[in-house]
């Protein structure tokens, strides 16, 4: 690289990795983190996907009138006939699915709040397509369920174990949504539900009606399924976008989202039991629970052992708020199945190195290789484990025996109560993998490409308006508590075309040692009307300017008395500016309190 280019490049320290990215005016130039975005959306992305979500509702209620009835069980009708089993049903799965719907709404929602610019939007479109994806599962997988099994009733039946099935596939849907988090509009959100239902829905019904393969945690019909229409679609949708999003600005998580990560985290890592354990009955959801929980400590384990290991005795977040929650994804396939509790141990260390090693080692190279970017890394959390899940479902089936499984054989396996052999269990355990890949892969290309498109009903995203909550929160517009739109001193309005900030790293163990001086030399074109502040790279690659950091810390650090790890307090500074000089000093005091 020649001096030239080099000028225009900065070190940016991000975590624990140092990569470069663009001088700040680039940034300012190609991001305009100071422009109001909800001044600049086109009609069809602020109103389109409210008129699609309409004209969705009223057919969804149109198409419930018609062709759903509560079943004998909920039915006012049969009550006092059915009532006893009614009152069984609802003590066997009511309280599994306030868990589940606590998962699906406060697990996934805190969770992909991690994007320091993105919580509100992310939390809304986690609910948005949870609710939607509840009402427009019930039809779908009550249809394809009545053509596999080849005989058509007259109304789909509706009872708590159908809201738990919607529930698994509003599941199948978030994950997918964390492929392309921060790139969709709501409009697109919608449409991406609706249409990776349209595929869910028969994958589901083929692999329980027509294979009988099991999977109790959905290993293979939720995760592997949502994680690969996910990747598919982002690589179909931004396949020839020349815009590379992992450097966007404002696509990290900060101190404070994170800590609503961990809340996700901390939610879904309790309550997966529920989840994998749902609809077994008997002594099967018995061993589903016991499992679960012994392979989410497995991979929560594998994470604080391998994580330092390859990162030079540091932790990373990522792996924290991900990877600890691969043992339940991979014990799913098997929950139900296991009889000795360590091999669910082992089952969940395995799957949680292999989601910290994906994290650490695969997604940079799929990044490179394919022009893959995994917003929320949903391939390290569910779709390796999960492939790894299901193949250890596979071979699980292929070794089932009486021996092992009593008179459990025939209830956990349907297949072989029908007659099949082990082997040909696991021959249509496979094949039931083969077909969730297939459908995902298919059916996420397909959503792809269509959403690339822009229609009436909704449009893609500008590339300066990714993974920011300002263009669809009336409240933020205005808010001061955004950097780029904080107050600015009126000392840093002056008009001046080049501008030399300095800043000082000063040595406290000896102060009269020489002090480093970091130069930025751009133009950054700012005129005596522009209100725009003047960029300054911080310590950890951040484009702000030295009076908005030094209020944003102050502020801050006054409120919650507390101290920021990821600044060292030794090394902030305050810039004030005259027209004949500018002076730097250190910004102690702003920590006094």
């Amino acid at each position: 690289m020649n001096s030239d280019s080099r000028s225009n490049q900065i070190d940016m320290n991000i975590g624990d990795q140092t990569v470069q990215t663009n001088s700040p005016a680039q940034l300012e130039k190609k991001h305009s983190l100071s422009h109001r975005p909800t001044e600049q959306k086109s009609r069809c992305e602020k109103y389109g996907w409210f008129i699609f979500y309409i004209l969705m509702e009223g057919l969804i209620i149109f198409l419930f009138q018609l062709f759903t009835s509560p079943s004998i069980e909920v039915n006012p009708i049969t009550a006092d006939v059915q009532n006893a089993i009614s009152q069984e049903h609802v003590k066997q799965y009511y309280p599994a699915y306030q868990d589940i719907h606590v998962m699906m709404l406060i697990g996934f929602g805190c969770l992909y709040m991690y994007l320091h610019r993105y919580s509100w939007t992310s939390m809304s479109q986690n609910f948005l397509i949870l609710v939607y994806t509840i009402q427009i599962s019930i039809l779908l997988n009550g249809f394809f369920e009545m053509v596999v099994a080849g005989h058509f009733e007259a109304t789909i039946k509706i009872d708590i174990r159908s809201l738990i099935k919607s529930d698994f596939a509003a599941a199948a849907v978030l994950i997918s949504l964390g492929g392309i988090l921060g790139k969709f509009n709501f409009g697109q959100c919608l449409v991406l539900a609706t249409l990776e239902i349209i595929f869910y829905a028969p994958n589901v019904a083929l692999g329980e009606g027509y294979f009988f393969a099991i999977d109790a945690g959905g290993s293979m019909y939720i995760h592997t399924f949502g994680c690969y229409f996910g990747l598919s679609l982002s690589i179909a949708y931004s396949w020839y976008n020349e815009d590379n999003v992992k450097d966007h600005p404002h696509n990290r998580g900060g101190y404070g989202s994170n800590l609503f990560g961990y809340i996700g985290t901390a939610f879904l890592w309790l309550f997966w039991p529920s989840f994998n354990g749902a609809l077994a009955s008997g002594n099967a959801q018995h061993r589903a629970i016991v499992n679960t929980v012994f392979s989410l400590t497995g991979s929560a384990l594998a994470v604080f052992f391998i994580t330092p290991l390859i990162n030079k005795g540091k932790f990373k977040m990522e792996n924290l708020l991900n990877a600890t929650l691969a043992g339940g994804v991979a014990v799913g396939a098997s929950c139900d199945v296991l009889g000795k509790p360590w091999t669910s141990i082992l089952i969940g260390f395995i799957a949680g190195t292999i989601s910290v090693l994906g994290f650490e080692y695969l997604s940079p190279i799929l990044q490179k290789k394919m022009r893959l970017y995994d917003t929320a890394g949903i391939h390290n959390l569910h779709g390796l484990p999960g492939v790894f899940g299901s193949i250890v479902g596979i071979i699980l089936a292929a070794q089932a025996s009486a021996d092992e499984l009593g008179p459990s054989l025939v209830s956990i396996f349907p297949g072989i109560a029908a007659g099949r052999t082990p082997f040909q269990q696991a021959q249509f355990q496979a094949s039931a993998l083969a077909s969730s890949i297939l459908f995902a892969v298919v059916g996420g290309m397909i959503t792809g490409l269509i959403l690339r498109t822009e229609c009436c009903f909704y449009g893609p995203i500008e590339q300066e308006n990714l993974f920011t909550d300002l263009i669809y929160f009336e409240e933020l517009e205005d808010s001061e508590t955004l950097i780029e739109n904080m107050p600015i001193d009126d000392t840093m309005q002056k008009d001046q075309q080049h501008e030399t900030f300095e800043m000082k790293k000063i040595n406290n163990d000896n102060p009269d040692t020489e002090r480093d001086l970091i130069h930025i030399n751009e133009n950054l074109g700012h005129s005596r009307h522009n209100s725009k502040p003047k960029p300054l790279v911080n310590k950890h690659g951040r484009v702000e300017s030295a009076s908005v950091l030094t209020n944003k810390l102050t502020g801050f650090f006054n409120t919650f008395d507390i101290r920021s790890p990821h600044i060292n307090h030794n090394q902030i500074y305050s810039i004030r500016e005259s027209p004949e000089h500018e002076e730097i000093t250190p910004a102690k005091d702003i920590f006094s309190k």
